[in-house]
């Protein structure tokens, strides 16, 4: 019986220690859980935000990428124009350098007054879009050289002016001269439009590149 009785107390704490052993194991499973959760919750509270802010920065990119491509166009744009400018002063500066001996200075002048405007008008929109922030230093450079461009045809313009060409016609024998009078004459005629050259019946004709007058009655 005395063996019987320490068996059973040896089987009884052997069940103890079971029953503490499995206990133990089911609270750090318990804790492992709990220390998953609280880490999880997080993470899963973050990703409609985290969802949110990858939308806007995708319709951001879109309104970026959109803005360049119209940058870009505009730009385009103003190099199209530029060029056209280039060559209309590559010909009014060719133009001018090769002038006809018998052209008048006024002549000249009024040519050089619409390439003039045409070039400052080109040059005030270029201007316009970089004071409105549009302007890269691109555009920056390509302004300064169309000043410089401007600032060669008026000193071209003022070289003209200060010629005095002589007409090669004669009348009567005799070669006929500029004269401040047949400037005047002409400018009555046109009504100082020197790019006038009517040839119409009544009143004083001219030819603008020599001056000389005819007509009349």
């Amino acid at each position: 019986m005395v063996g019987g009785r320490g068996r059973l107390r040896r089987r009884a704490g052997w069940a103890r220690r079971d029953g503490r052993t499995e206990a133990c194991a089911l609270a750090c499973l318990f804790l492992s859980l709990s220390v998953l959760t609280a880490f999880a919750a997080p993470a899963e509270a973050q990703l409609p935000a985290n969802t949110r802010q990858v939308k806007e920065l995708k319709r951001a990119l879109v309104r970026i990428e959109g803005r360049l491509d119209e940058a870009k166009g505009r730009l385009g744009v103003l190099r199209r124009r530029l060029a056209s400018l280039d060559e209309a002063i590559g010909v009014a500066r060719a133009d001018l350098r090769s002038t006809a001996r018998g052209s008048g200075p006024a002549t000249d002048a009024q040519f050089l007054t619409g390439i003039g405007e045409l070039a400052r008008a080109h040059l005030g929109r270029a201007d316009a879009r970089a004071s409105e922030g549009r302007g890269t230093r691109l555009v920056t450079e390509l302004l300064a050289r169309r000043k410089t461009k401007i600032e060669e045809l008026e000193s071209i313009a003022a070289a003209n002016r200060a010629k005095t060409p002589s007409p090669s016609w004669s009348l009567g024998g005799e070669l006929i001269t500029y004269s401040a009078d047949w400037e005047s004459v002409a400018l009555c005629e046109s009504s100082g439009r020197w790019h006038i050259d009517a040839h119409h019946d009544g009143g004083l004709q001219f030819d603008p590149r020599t001056w000389v007058g005819f007509g009349g009655g």
